[in-house]
């Protein structure tokens, strides 16, 4: 709403010599002020599209269950969780290949991390993916990865894998993006390359039966480490 000007007149009456003089004078607060109101609201597409690890093979479409519904301009989408099964310890050391991730359609997909970086060009400055143990699993015991990211995406995006990875509780590098310019983009990536899998290899040590769990924290952080 439009403010409106105020008026105000202000008579003085002087006598001088037996003449009447009237002297008006006039004030206009706020003179030439006004105010009105601005509104913008700004929302994303309000989906999140979780791509394949290979773009050129985008069948059948990933449809993950729980993932980042409300992900930041730079954020993680996605994370497969990691399950071994069932092992029968038999004194030998033994190497146990994680199970595919399925998605709410029911179809299988290899394991794998998903990020999007949607800022602007000039917040841009590359990424680092790292990943971790919270707690200790399974003393002994190794979980192994080897992350897989598509040629395309690394060259399009800079993104260069860490190499293999035996995790531990201290934060490795999965994955990075560096300084040089990229687009903005959402990328799937391997946890291991396409004929391999990730791997639980468990020492010929004897452990008590029961089930071993722990959670693995991924962090993306703005920007290259160190």
């Amino acid at each position: 709403m439009m403010k409106k000007v105020g008026l105000t007149a202000v008579g003085i009456l002087a006598i001088t010599g037996g003449n009447v003089v009237v002297q008006a004078t006039t004030e206009f607060p706020d003179a030439g002020k006004a105010e009105s109101s601005v509104r913008v609201l700004i929302e994303d597409d309000g989906e999140v599209i979780i791509p394949p690890v290979d773009p050129g093979d985008p069948e059948p479409p990933i449809d993950p269950g729980n993932p980042n519904l409300e992900p930041g301009l730079l954020d993680i989408l996605y994370v497969s969780p990691l399950d071994f099964g069932t092992v029968v310890i038999n004194g030998e050391e033994q190497v146990i290949a994680a199970a595919d991730d399925v998605d709410t359609a029911g179809q299988s997909f290899s394991p794998m991390v998903t990020i999007q970086d949607r800022r602007a060009d000039a917040q841009r400055q590359g990424w680092t993916l790292t990943v971790r143990y919270e707690d200790d699993f399974l003393d002994g015991a190794e979980i192994k990865m080897n992350p897989y990211i598509h040629s395309g995406n690394q060259e399009d995006f800079g993104i260069d894998p860490g190499g293999e990875i035996a995790l531990s509780t201290n934060a490795t590098i999965f994955a990075e993006a560096g300084q040089v310019p990229y687009a903005r983009h959402t990328v799937s990536m391997g946890m291991a390359q396409p004929d391999q899998a990730v791997q639980l290899v468990i020492p010929g040590e004897d452990y008590a039966s029961g089930e071993y769990t722990t959670t693995i924290v991924w962090e993306l952080t703005d920007g290259p480490l160190g």
